[in-house]
């Protein structure tokens, strides 16, 4: 990774910054995914659209069935939206969040989590919703 940020002029402010970095591992060979198989650990698998207006959308792996939580987390740590409560299958569950909190307000822009608890475990993931 090489990053430069140059203040050419004089008496000039310069702001730079990375907000997102993703590495990947070429040598690590792809593995094809057993159709039907169950997932091995509980994670979010996909969040799409982000940045999002309206709709976002996810897919959860479930690794075993049983009691399932889903919350739309804000940046500051609040519950903003509870997206599923009580038992799921194993295998994949998909949830989507219309940017309204419980009370049926829209929720502000800004960066949210996704939060899953199972028996399994907690896992989070991060979207961006816009104005």
């Amino acid at each position: 990774l090489r990053f430069t940020a140059v203040d050419g002029g004089v008496q000039s402010v310069v702001e730079a910054a990375i907000d997102d970095l993703t590495t990947y591992d070429a040598t690590i060979l792809p593995v094809g995914v057993i159709a039907g198989a169950d997932p091995v650990r509980l994670s979010f698998r996909r969040v799409w659209p982000t940045p999002a207006r309206e709709r976002t959308n996810f897919v959860l792996a479930l690794p075993a069935s049983g009691p399932a939580d889903v919350d739309v987390i804000d940046i500051a740590g609040r519950h903003v939206r509870a997206l599923h409560r009580g038992r799921a299958s194993a295998g994949t569950l998909t949830l989507q969040w219309d940017g309204a909190d419980d009370a049926g307000r829209h929720a502000a822009a800004g960066l949210y989590f996704a939060r899953a608890r199972t028996a399994a475990g907690t896992t989070e993931t991060r979207f961006v919703r816009m104005p």
